[in-house]
């Protein structure tokens, strides 16, 4: 097994490659945020603390590796950590909205996200009278985050966990582009952000296939630049792991990919390929679905049996380009309690478990 992690247990973790370590970071357990972390150094198999942040990190806040720092932000205020010196230091102030800006301003950010070399705060806030959404983002420019531009949504986009406090709307994972972003709100709808053209609508999805079929908890995730949704297709008789590519301004049929779907599902990219995780939905829902290492190109997919985590939601995640990190998670047992243990999967001679794609990119 590898090395005992010093963390406390936890669900929703940062987990970040910065090229020699994984950091690990926050994250919730049940409705609180959590303000830890370690970085797990997988050639020498040891964990070694962070320093504890200062007074003005929030628990649970967003994370994301810039390529010599982490940035953390939320609410009005944002934090860099060095590994190197094991140290924090505060990260630029935010500009306010301009006054016609359909924005209750810097307070709502709630996601950082990382594009080549620019770094974007995230802001997603519910209207009060839950009339519609207002998505808003951020550039990192020297000590200053500059306002960039704001959207209005219409009404009805759902719920989704968020990643600093529990009364706040997120969305999952903010997917990297090359020149900005894009969010999915995991069913049928997603957004893009450039520096050029700012918050533009992604091509809704259909949520029923040809055989009628429907398709949700859809999550997005970009290999080699290209958009990719995997999603969980129900039918009266199965359910199954399908995807559809973004192609132009309009999506690929869906495509089944696997026989077995998943619940809670995670995927991230894998070189060119995914890898696509979660609770076993067609046998026992308690237990861990065995992954799934797919190809978008062919459709197909590959069974990574022998996957050692007993955890089966609510996980973070990270892939070093070699090897996978699993931090986490929420397990209910037969007796209803919860467990939360910090489970890490590594490659090489641990023996455990490797993600050794054909061409792991």
């Amino acid at each position: 097994m590898p090395a005992a992690s010093p963390l406390a247990p936890g669900q929703f973790r940062e987990v970040m490659w910065t090229g020699r370590e994984f950091l690990v970071w926050g994250g919730v357990i049940g409705n609180a945020g959590l303000a830890d972390g370690a970085s797990y150094d997988p050639v020498t198999d040891s964990w070694r603390p962070m320093a504890p942040p200062p007074a003005g990190v929030r628990p649970g806040a967003s994370a994301v590796w810039t390529g010599d720092r982490m940035v953390t932000a939320s609410g009005r205020a944002a934090f860099a950590y060095d590994p190197a010196t094991d140290s924090w230091s505060p990260l630029g102030t935010f500009e306010e909205p301009p006054a016609t800006a359909f924005v209750a301003g810097a307070g709502d950010v709630t996601d950082v996200v990382r594009s080549g070399e620019h770094v974007f705060a995230i802001g997603v806030r519910r209207e009060a009278t839950g009339d519609g959404v207002t998505l808003s983002a951020w550039l990192l420019d020297g000590d200053v985050w500059r306002w960039a531009d704001t959207v209005p949504i219409d009404a009805g986009m759902p719920a989704i966990r968020s990643s600093t406090t529990v009364d706040q709307m997120s969305v999952h994972d903010p997917v990297p582009l090359q020149d900005g972003f894009a969010l999915w709100d995991g069913q049928r709808d997603g957004w893009r952000f450039s520096i050029d053209g700012g918050w533009q609508p992604l091509p809704s999805l259909e949520q029923y296939d040809d055989s009628g079929a429907l398709v949700s908890e859809g999550r997005l995730v970009a290999v080699d630049g290209e958009l990719i949704v995997v999603a969980i297709g129900k039918t009266a008789e199965t359910d199954d792991l399908r995807i559809a590519r973004l192609t132009g301004d309009r999506w690929s049929d869906w495509t089944p990919v696997s026989d077995r779907a998943v619940l809670g599902l995670r995927v991230l990219a894998a070189g060119d390929q995914i890898v696509a995780f979660g609770a076993d939905m067609a046998g026992d829902p308690a237990t861990p679905g065995v992954p799934r290492l797919i190809d978008p190109t062919t459709g197909t997919s590959t069974s990574l049996d022998g996957y050692p985590i007993d955890t089966v939601i609510d996980r973070g995640a990270a892939w070093s380009g070699t090897q996978l990190l699993v931090v986490g998670g929420q397990r209910s047992t037969a007796d209803g309690e919860q467990s939360t243990e910090v489970i890490s999967t590594v490659s090489g001679s641990t023996a455990l478990w490797r993600a050794d794609p054909p061409n792991p990119g």
